[in-house]
């Protein structure tokens, strides 16, 4: 690793982004749960 941060950047934006599709996939499973339980 550089000490200009530039690296340090880069982990920080790709662990949010991470974060964010996990987030997504996690709202679209208790939608689908909502879903189904609204049919039944």
């Amino acid at each position: 690793m550089d000490k200009s941060g530039v690296n340090y950047a880069a982990l920080e934006s790709s662990n949010i982004w991470l974060i964010l599709a996990g987030l997504i996939s996690f709202v679209e499973i208790l939608q689908v749960k909502y879903l189904v339980h609204q049919i039944e």
